[in-house]
């Protein structure tokens, strides 16, 4: 899940809807994700919108309701995200990785890789499961799936340049 940040337009503050004493929030304030997600993608060019490949919603000032803003990556998701009256969900990202071949190690006597499940079969690592590469009992790095910056999952490069040497 993606974690909201909220923000008071008129007094440029941040307002946290986690704190157990909220009660209300001020009109003008608007409710984003943190993080963005490549499945938002409605707006196909950043152009300073703040709201690229993320969601967001507001409180309405002239009558308290929070509202899906339309400029953000996704209207409906947005939507989704106030669809139980006046309480923020924090979302999902459906974006996924690919399924990732985790078999060289296996030439290594010195490496163990070690799951929180059973890989797949053809010892592919899915979503979401993640692994640790020990090295002669050593950590040498996780492996799992990753957001970048503009939103999109990727496996480690730097883990799979290691696997597949």
């Amino acid at each position: 899940k993606f974690h909201i940040i909220c923000t008071d337009a008129d007094n440029a503050g941040d307002v946290n809807i986690y704190a157990s004493d909220i009660t209300s929030i001020p009109g003008g304030t608007i409710c984003n994700t943190v993080r963005m997600c490549a499945d938002w993608n409605e707006i196909e060019e950043p152009s300073g919108n703040p709201y690229y490949r993320k969601l967001a919603v507001f409180c309405d000032g002239q009558d308290g309701e929070l509202k899906a803003r339309n400029d953000t990556g996704s209207y409906g998701e947005s939507q989704m995200m106030i669809y139980m009256l006046n309480q923020i969900t924090e979302p999902e990202c459906p974006t996924k990785c690919a399924p990732l071949t985790l078999d060289k190690y296996e030439e290594h006597y010195w490496a163990d890789l070690i799951c929180d499940s059973q890989l797949s079969e053809g010892n592919l690592l899915e979503e979401p499961n993640s692994c640790i590469l020990l090295c002669d009992n050593h950590l040498k790095m996780s492996i799992d799936c990753e957001f970048t910056g503009e939103g999109r999952r990727i496996g480690l490069t730097a883990m799979e340049k290691f696997l597949l040497m």
